[in-house]
């Protein structure tokens, strides 16, 4: 669902750059939605909603959560960047301002990153392991993966 009437009366708070047909929109559905056709797992929650497209786009969003007292930034961009120290040391260097909007945040409120969901990936990627690199963000850091089940006569058998 990627339309903005599956939020129906749900409060939301648009940054630059938003875009209603992305995945970013289906996962604001999965966490908000409250229609006939669709319930989110936080129905009625107040979101804020912008693009990740650029340093400064993720900067503003980081820092929009920030003054808005957000709970949680939900974040499953699909990067392929491995996590090297060589990349996060390079990430640093370009992207200063983002990382320290989310070494802000990440006192008050939860970052989430989905894994990469790529299946035949046997690491994670940088962004959802930068705790391993700056220990400033563990304790409002969240790294979830997804899973593919695999099933027999006695139900699941591995995932």
């Amino acid at each position: 669902y990627t339309d903005h009437t599956l939020f129906n009366t749900t409060p939301y708070i648009e940054a630059t750059g938003f875009n209603t047909t992305s995945h970013g929109t289906t996962v604001a559905s999965i966490i908000a939605a409250d229609t006939d056709r669709m319930i989110g797992v936080a129905p009625q929650a107040t979101l804020i909603l912008g693009s990740y497209d650029t340093q400064d786009s993720r900067t503003a969003l980081v820092n929009r959560a920030t003054a808005h007292n957000a709970i949680a930034i939900n974040n499953s961009w699909g990067f392929s960047t491995d996590a090297t120290v060589a990349n996060y040391q390079g990430l640093k260097r370009s992207n200063a301002d983002y990382v320290s909007a989310l070494q802000r945040y990440s006192q008050t409120g939860v970052v989430v990153f989905a894994a990469s969901n790529d299946a035949n990936r046997t690491s994670s990627t940088l962004m959802e392991s930068l705790p391993a690199f700056d220990s400033s963000l563990r304790n409002g850091w969240i790294a979830v993966v997804s899973g593919i089940p695999s099933f027999d006569e006695q139900g699941i058998s591995s995932v």
